[in-house]
């Protein structure tokens, strides 16, 4: 189609029968629109129901995360941090594949034999500087790399903890989310 046989679209108004190119804008006509989009009585929808909450936690090597100096690469063979997850609830961020929102809980620290032939001090400080010293995030992970480390994980790198079976009568989600991260935080079942 050329420049030349363009003509711009023509909109007649519902309510006065007027033709335009655009919207009608007499007082009349944005009124009666106005409240066709807005009923008297508002639509009564189904309350939406809640899928219980299934946790589980992770353990994901964040080793590469991480600047360790010559001496300590010896001693530590992973870095892992330790997330929670409900396994019933997906977020799409800003794309088709799904996520699963991973709350961070603490790190863990695996030490090589030699670094596990170390004295009860220096351990500690090991422990101390990136157990304790570092923080993690929380972040969004496809839910297909979940479920593949899940399926491959070892002793100790996953837990199922599943439903807390409280109602959300008396507690609502982010209640018992918060919750099941307090719980985990002083009871580590991942390490």
């Amino acid at each position: 189609m050329s420049a030349n046989n363009y003509s711009p679209r023509v909109f007649t108004c519902p309510f006065c029968a007027v033709k335009s190119n655009g919207f009608c804008l007499k007082p009349a006509c944005i009124a009666a629109i106005q409240a066709q989009q807005t009923p008297d009585e508002p639509d009564e929808q189904e309350p939406e129901t809640q899928l219980p909450i299934d946790a589980r936690i992770i353990a994901l090597d964040e080793t590469s995360n991480y600047y360790l100096e010559p001496e300590k690469q010896r001693l530590i063979r992973a870095i892992k941090g330790v997330y929670l997850y409900d396994r019933n609830r997906h977020t799409h961020c800003c794309e088709l594949t799904p996520s699963y929102y991973l709350i961070f809980l603490y790190n863990s620290v695996n030490l090589t034999d030699e670094g596990l032939a170390l004295d009860n001090e220096a351990r500690g400080e090991l422990y101390d500087e990136y157990e304790y010293g570092t923080g993690g995030d929380n972040c969004y992970m496809h839910i297909r790399i979940i479920e593949r480390l899940a399926e491959k994980a070892e002793a100790g790198e996953y837990y199922v903890y599943g439903d807390p079976k409280v109602s959300f009568d008396k507690s609502d989600y982010n209640e018992q989310i918060e919750g099941l991260v307090e719980y985990f935080q002083c009871n580590w079942t991942v390490w």
